[in-house]
């Protein structure tokens, strides 16, 4: 029986570099112990560096699709089951919450665990209230950073900028601000004024304008 600090290690190779999984000793989902053939088997296939490939080869044909004009439902729910299955070895590899190392205890698996279930939640459903949470399709496109090592960095380095940037982003906002507002005050109803050709009488008064103005072109009418 082990105990809920006890962890291990699994070294693999991640995009041509050595990459250090940890996981849980605990049994995932209060059946799995570390030694169960299916757990091994599903920590064999997180770790292996070609189901990152076929991971990242679904998610870019994903986006292929995402960007087509026309939506094709069935392809959306193999996708899904692709991202449901991904989801189901890595719980049961490295548990689900309750202890240390698990998926849910890592925050880049949070963005994919919410698009999954809003996934589920849009099938047979056409509910017009529900029909905005298809746009968390978009968001698969994210998943690259959970599997990228490169970009974990990347992301980790803004993120931790923002701080000392804080102050920085907030002068540069109230200097738009200022700008914004002048502009406001000057160029405010100048673009509602119409544009007039061949005007005969440059003195002639507002009232006589009128009258003589000729027809605006369509659409400045």
């Amino acid at each position: 029986m082990f105990s809920p600090s006890q962890t291990f290690c699994v070294v693999s190779k991640r995009f041509r570099k050595n990459y250090i999984h940890r996981f849980t000793a605990t049994k995932s989902f209060f059946y799995f112990s570390p030694f169960n053939p299916i757990r091994r088997a599903c920590i064999y296939l997180c770790t292996n560096q070609f189901f990152d490939y076929i991971v990242m080869a679904t998610i870019l044909l994903n986006c292929v699709f995402l960007a087509m004009a026309e939506t094709i439902e069935e392809a959306e729910y193999i996708f899904l089951a692709v991202y449901s299955l991904e989801m189901v070895i890595k719980t049961i590899a490295k548990g689900f919450i309750l202890n240390k190392y698990t998926y849910l205890r890592n925050p880049w698996n949070w963005l994919d665990f919410v698009v999954i279930t809003s996934g589920y939640a849009t099938i047979g459903m056409d509910v017009g209230n529900l029909a905005g949470l298809r746009t968390f399709r978009v968001l698969r496109a994210l998943k690259t950073i959970s599997i990228l090592p490169g970009l974990k960095t990347i992301i980790n380095a803004l993120l931790h900028s923002f701080k000392q940037l804080a102050e920085v982003m907030t002068l540069t906002i109230f200097c738009l601000m200022v700008f914004a507002l002048f502009a406001l005050q000057v160029y405010k109803g100048e673009l509602r004024n119409k544009c007039v050709l061949n005007m005969e009488d440059h003195n002639a008064s507002y009232e006589v304008w009128f009258k003589k103005r000729p027809k605006p072109l369509p659409g400045y009418e």
